[in-house]
């Protein structure tokens, strides 16, 4: 091989390498803006249901206070221990009363594992009567109870 096909095929792997990283900076940058898309349309529909659970608040009874209190102690290790902070009660879309608010009480060694956040649904058998479903506790990762019940993040006020 002489100095002159070494200068070429330099000169082509040179050329080369610029187009593989401009291709990688082009689709680095196409990802970044489908995630910032898929981010913002994320925020809207978070918003969406903030607003939804204020425009559809409903007022606390001790009966339903009840209802949700026995969905959430259904789940816990130490049901007779729970403390509750109540932030508020609304309609869903499917007719089913939810309420988000948060609850401390034992673990299995009897120490208090600090307020959770929860997410619990009734139905109302009858005017007055309620029967708890379920209960969605704000586990680890904290992002994910988030994102899935951002109306849960504060007080319905």
């Amino acid at each position: 091989m002489n100095w002159k096909s070494v200068v070429m095929v330099m000169t082509a792997v040179t050329g080369l390498s610029g187009c593989v990283v401009d291709d990688q900076a082009q689709r680095r940058q196409l990802y970044l803006a489908e995630q910032e898309q898929i981010q913002q349309k994320q925020r809207v529909e978070a918003a969406e249901k903030v607003k939804y659970a204020r425009e559809h608040k409903v007022a606390m009874t001790k009966e339903l206070q009840v209802a949700f209190e026995t969905a959430v102690k259904s789940s816990l290790k130490d049901p007779d221990s729970a403390t509750f902070r109540h932030f508020g009660a609304f309609k869903d879309a499917d007719g089913g009363l939810r309420e988000c608010g948060e609850v401390n009480s034992k673990n299995s060694y009897g120490g208090y594992v600090g307020f959770t956040r929860f997410n619990s649904t009734v139905l109302e058998n009858a005017p007055g009567k309620y029967f708890p479903i379920a209960a969605v506790f704000a586990r680890e990762p904290q992002s994910v109870f988030d994102k899935y019940y951002p109306e849960c993040a504060a007080p319905l006020g």
